[in-house]
């Protein structure tokens, strides 16, 4: 069965996705890195949060921005020049992969220090959207995953019972070897 990308392309990004990545990247507080790959770009909001100087690259489904390569994680896609970013990030695009562990494997390879990602885990969130795919991972499960890809946990933050509504989890992981 072929599975259907569910991110429209006509989507109206919002200030929220930039807060998002605010709050992500405050989970670095004083690291150092130089280069960063962010996954599922959109509008690059990023670009407008990481400091001058830091080497950038975007990578979406579509092209919102000239400069941000194409690629589709879905179909087993990823960048092709796979050198080895100092953080890697991923906002709001877990949710939309059917094959996760293929998309982890690959940022483990990708990741040289840091892994900034956001999920909702399935034991915290009692609607999944209809433009997510079925099957969310656990966080146990999550952390399994990316443990065997080389990524160790660092911290977390996340605020499930603040709001009955659907939460992500924030997350900052570090390259292992």
């Amino acid at each position: 069965m072929k599975k259907k990308n569910k991110w429209l392309e006509e989507y109206t990004y919002s200030e929220k996705f930039k807060k998002r990545y605010s709050r992500l990247m405050n989970l670095l507080e004083d690291e150092n890195y130089d280069s960063v790959l962010d996954l599922g770009c959109g509008v690059q909001y990023l670009r407008d949060i990481i400091p001058d100087g830091v080497y950038y690259t975007g990578v979406d489904l579509y092209q919102h921005k000239q400069d941000s390569l194409i690629c589709d994680f879905n179909k087993g896609e990823f960048i092709k020049e796979l050198d080895k970013y100092d953080l890697v990030v991923t906002a709001g695009l877990l949710e939309y992969i059917y094959e996760l562990d293929k998309l982890i494997e690959n940022i483990g390879l990708a990741t040289g220090k840091y892994y900034l990602c956001s999920y909702h885990f399935k034991e915290f969130t009692p609607k999944v959207q209809d433009i997510w795919v079925e099957e969310l991972y656990s966080m146990q499960e999550f952390i399994r995953l990316a443990n065997d890809n080389g990524l160790r946990l660092v911290k977390f933050y996340t605020k499930i019972k603040e709001k009955k509504e659907n939460r992500a989890t924030i997350m900052l992981f570090e390259k292992i070897n």
